[in-house]
């Protein structure tokens, strides 16, 4: 599965992958230790933001194979 990759500016993520299916509330932003945490949700994957980078794109389901016990 093709995801953000950490460091992409909100710009690049919206012109790669396109518009997402929504954008949650800002979480976040109250001082300088908690900065501002952007979701944006796709089809299959959350895109986290810090201020308007990526720092974390994570899937809804586990990728490839499943891990052995």
């Amino acid at each position: 599965m093709d995801l953000p990759q950490r460091g992409l500016s909100m710009a690049q993520v919206e012109k790669r992958f396109g518009a997402p299916e929504r954008k949650l509330p800002v979480r976040g932003g109250g001082s300088r230790w908690q900065p501002p945490i952007h979701r944006w949700v796709y089809s299959g994957y959350i895109v986290y933001f810090e201020h308007k980078i990526v720092i974390h794109s994570v899937a809804d389901a586990p990728v490839g194979e499943h891990p052995v016990r």
